[in-house]
Parts: structure tokens; sequence; C-alpha cells
């Protein structure tokens, strides 16, 4: 699993795997983690900043955690089947919506000195909350879980059935939508056009992709954008340009190795990694979207297991 809920916080805050490589670990030994959908206890692996596999949370080995929480519907066609999930599947498989984190929190940084001497980032604080603006009405049972990075977001979207998309709330800041249907939008894959709406624009982008590194920012391309049938290649892709200059050196460290990580992942048999961002299209050159803030902006590979 990429995500995990922090046990004991109020609100619910869910946490992306990857971000505990910014955690020292007496501050991730102290917290506890469990499933965002049960009370199943989850333990977090490979979190160390020199591991190249995919951060993630595992439960203990003699524990049973598949289909989590999830509720087939019946019928003559999928009756004791699971389903699957993706963009283009139409699952007949529920499970409760309340797990998934819903608002996006500003984080705030503590800096603390490591035992090596450098500064790196503590474990965030929240800042105050707002009331949602969603127009629909939840149960008071089902509080809003909260995290700080777009990461747990990405990975929630990435993962959910098409049903489940179309009513599990969300809360971004920016972004006049309130479930993630409508919050996220995929960048054409043939064409560069006008993009009407702020929104979480996400693609694909080819295990061979290189992440570029200038004074000012990372930029990488996406595998999506105008195409030339005849050279049969992307002569003019969608790429984003990430501002890091109010990034701490942890942090282009962190994304660099979220980057890596997940191109590294992607050359097994598994579907190509993703690149997520909250970011605005740049109005002299279109096929050009910005971001300059490092919790709206992330690079994964979906898990094989949930």
């Amino acid at each position: 699993m990429e995500s995990a809920l922090i046990q004991d916080t109020e609100p619910p805050e869910v946490v992306a795997a990857h971000e505990l490589r910014s955690w020292s670990e007496p501050e991730i030994a102290s917290v506890k983690f469990r499933c965002i959908h049960c009370t199943v206890e989850l333990t977090p692996a490979s979190f160390r900043p020199h591991n190249v596999v995919q951060p993630h949370f595992r439960t203990s080995r003699t524990l049973e955690h598949d289909a989590c929480c999830l509720f087939i519907k019946q019928s003559p066609d999928v009756s004791g089947q699971r389903g699957q999930v993706g963009d283009d599947f139409t699952s007949e498989i529920f499970r409760p919506v309340s797990g998934f984190p819903v608002k996006l929190v500003e984080p705030t940084e503590k800096k603390v000195t490591s035992a090596s001497g450098e500064l790196r980032t503590s474990v965030p604080g929240l800042q105050g909350s707002d009331k949602l603006r969603s127009r629909r009405q939840y149960s008071s049972a089902h509080r809003a879980a909260s995290s700080r990075t777009l990461r747990a977001f990405a990975d929630a979207h990435w993962n959910m059935t098409k049903e489940e998309r179309s009513v599990a709330p969300i809360d971004l800041p920016g972004i006049d939508a309130d479930t993630y249907q409508f919050a996220f939008k995929r960048l054409p894959y043939n064409d560069i056009e006008h993009l009407a709406y702020a929104r979480v624009f996400y693609a694909d982008i080819r295990y061979t992709a290189e992440l570029r590194r200038t004074t000012y920012t990372f930029e990488l391309e996406f595998f999506a954008g105008e195409y030339d049938p005849d050279k049969k290649r992307h002569t003019r892709p969608w790429k984003l340009v990430i501002d890091h200059t109010s990034w701490s050196e942890i942090q282009r460290k962190d994304f660099q190795s979220e980057f890596d990580t997940a191109v590294h992942e992607a050359q097994k048999p598994k579907p190509s990694p993703r690149c997520y961002a909250l970011a605005q299209q740049d109005r002299g050159s279109p096929e050009l979207l910005r971001v300059s803030k490092r919790h709206l902006v992330t690079v994964l590979m979906r898990l094989s297991s949930h």
C-alpha cells in the first residue's frame, strides 16, 4: 500500500509512504499506521533514502489483508469475482470512501539537525483548518481525512474505480471541484489544448524519461502531446516546469529520489509511471505546465497490491 492513516490523529491524517523519507527514524518509530479503510495495522517499508524500491506500507506476514473493505455488487456476470481498478474500467466493487484523503493542508516545516549535522525536514505540522468547500453533505461519523502532500491524493485517484471517483469528496486549494472525478484531468494524449479549469493534471511518463535540473527548475516531459503519426512520436509533448528556488536542498533531493524510484520500478513489467501536479498552464507556451510548491507535485508508480 502506498498510503496509510496515522493512528490517533484528529482530524484523521493520511500519509504517503514516500513522505517518510524526510522523517527521522525515531519519528517513524513513534507513530503507528493503519489501513485507510479498516483497522489493520501497517508497517512502513523501504523508506530510507538509499532504498531503490518504492516506499510502501505492508501488513504482518501472518495477517491476510486481501480485498480489504471491498463490497461486491452481485450480478450474473461478476458474482464472486474481484473487479479491477483503472481509468477505463467500470467496476462492480465498492468500498467506503471515507478513508480516502479529502483535504490538502498546507504543510509547515520544522527544521532539525540530523546526526550528520545536516538540516532536514522534521514531521511537518498542519496549519489551521477551515470548512470544506464541498457542497455535499456527509455523515459526521465520516470525518474528512487530510494530507500534507498531493501524493496521497494521486495514489488514491489512480487506485479508485470510476464509481469511487464520482462520490469521493475532495478539497484542493484553487480547484472548484468537490469530487475526485472532476478535480483531476488527464492531459490529452494526441494534442495540446487550452486547459479551461484549474485541476490536478496528470499523464504517464516514459521509464526512459529524464528529470532535467537547472539552477532554478526541474523539467520533465509527459508521454502525451501533439503526435506525429508518420514519425510515430510526440513532436510537441506536454512539459512540466517546476520552480524549485524556494525549496530546501533536502526537498530537491527528495523529489529526485521520488522520480528515480518511480522510473526504476517502471523497468519491471508494470504500467508506466505517472506525474501529477496541481499546476498552471503557461499562457504564452500552452504545452508548458508550471508549479513551484513541492507538496503540489509527485511522481509515482501504482503498487500491485492495495
